[in-house]
């Protein structure tokens, strides 16, 4: 997959509300979505099954979905277990990552995950 060209279009909702609420438009016709949420934020991770409502109600049923915790670089502040994160990933079978986009760790391999899918 390294070796192949795509064409991104890349929607950052930032968990803004009014997406959640009126628009269905970021997820009609997705062939994948990344959820990210703050490891070291509760309230974070707790969004993440709202925003999953919602993929599910506006998606396609095929839509590829990856879970990303982002911030690993701040592991003394961490609120969610990566174990934590990878049992829900993989009973929702969603793809998994941790990142920092700080650190620039696996920002890359993120997307190269959810392409080759």
């Amino acid at each position: 997959m390294r070796n192949k060209t795509f064409s991104l279009q890349i929607w950052d909702i930032s968990g803004q509300e009014r997406f959640r609420t009126s628009s269905p438009s970021p997820f009609r016709g997705a062939r994948g979505v990344i959820v990210v949420y703050d490891i070291t934020d509760e309230v974070s991770w707790g969004n993440v099954q709202k925003w999953l409502q919602e993929i599910d109600r506006y998606a396609n049923t095929d839509i590829c979905k990856m879970l990303v915790g982002n911030k690993c670089d701040l592991y003394n502040e961490r609120k969610v277990t990566t174990k934590e994160a990878q049992k829900f990933a993989s009973e929702m079978n969603f793809e998994f990552i941790e990142t920092s986009a700080k650190c620039a760790t696996n920002v890359e391999e993120a997307f190269f995950k959810i392409t080759s899918n």
